[in-house]
């Protein structure tokens, strides 16, 4: 299934505006609304004026709890939410219930929509969703990019969370690597694809795997899987990178296996350790 269309680009300024717009007037304030949309906190004050906004609070973001939302599930959820993708397809999609969604609609500001212009989104299409947003100078690059460009340029939400699903369709490396060359422009290697999949903590059965890339087969595969696993999308605390965590295989839900088990981070992990005795004392 292929991407959904790109809005038009003065249709984005004014879904960025509007969103914008609803986050002040729900109270988040300026740090916070600059990681949801993406723009820096001078474009938030500016827009802000222009719209006649109420001027965000200067407090830090919150870290977010067990439970919190990490900044890549709420850029999804708000663009699927703008997109008037059904509910249920959004909670299948984030591993969240809907009336979770409801109140994190009204918490971000976001308007109601009528539930008779909602509809069913397949969960490899929810989280392959374009933010309606972002700068498209900047996509258009990673994808026009020369083949001298480093590996870590490709990978940015959209290409991700295509890797995810063609993973969890039960591709193997290479079949993954060959996809994402045809779709979007650029050589992408079979170690390339073994080490994102790997930092996304994907597991695979081996036994089911497949070599060649059949079309039908990806959605339903991927997501039979993606219900069995409960798998979820988080950020982690330590590293900052994205990772699938699956209540039924258990494991850190906040922490990537990475920064759990990697020297590369262990001075970073006693400080985290030693932040957390202190806050008990």
């Amino acid at each position: 299934m292929g991407l959904p269309s790109e809005p038009p680009r003065s249709h984005q300024i004014s879904q960025l505006d509007k969103v914008l717009r609803g986050m002040a007037h729900a109270g988040l304030g300026r740090s916070a609304i600059s990681e949801f949309l993406g723009v820096g906190i001078e474009e938030v004050d500016q827009r802000v004026i222009d719209l006649g906004a109420p001027r965000p609070h200067d407090r830090p973001m919150r870290k977010p709890g067990p439970r919190g939302w990490s900044t890549i599930e709420v850029r999804t959820f708000t663009a699927l939410w703008l997109d008037d993708v059904a509910i249920k397809s959004i909670a299948a999609a984030i591993g969240r219930s809907p009336g979770g969604l409801y109140s994190k609609r009204r918490r971000l500001g976001l308007d109601p929509r009528p539930r008779s212009a909602t509809r069913e989104r397949s969960a490899e299409a929810c989280l392959a969703i374009r933010l309606p947003w972002t700068a498209i100078a900047a996509q258009d690059e990673i994808v026009s990019a020369p083949e001298t460009t480093s590996a870590a340029s490709f990978w940015n939400e959209e290409t991700t969370m295509r890797c995810s699903m063609l993973a969890m369709a039960g591709l193997n490396n290479a079949a993954v690597a060959k996809q994402l060359t045809i779709e979007f422009g650029r050589s992408v290697t079979e170690s390339a694809v073994k080490c994102r999949v790997n930092r996304l903590q994907i597991v695979r059965d081996r036994k089911d795997m497949m070599a060649e890339y059949v079309e039908e087969l990806i959605e339903p595969r991927a997501n039979a899987r993606i219900k069995a696993l409960r798998w979820q999308l988080r950020r982690c605390e330590g590293t900052g990178r994205v990772f699938w965590y699956s209540p039924v295989l258990g494991g850190s839900r906040n922490t990537c296996r990475e920064f759990n088990k990697s020297q590369k981070f262990s001075k970073r992990r006693r400080e985290r350790e030693n932040a957390a005795h202190i806050m008990m004392a």
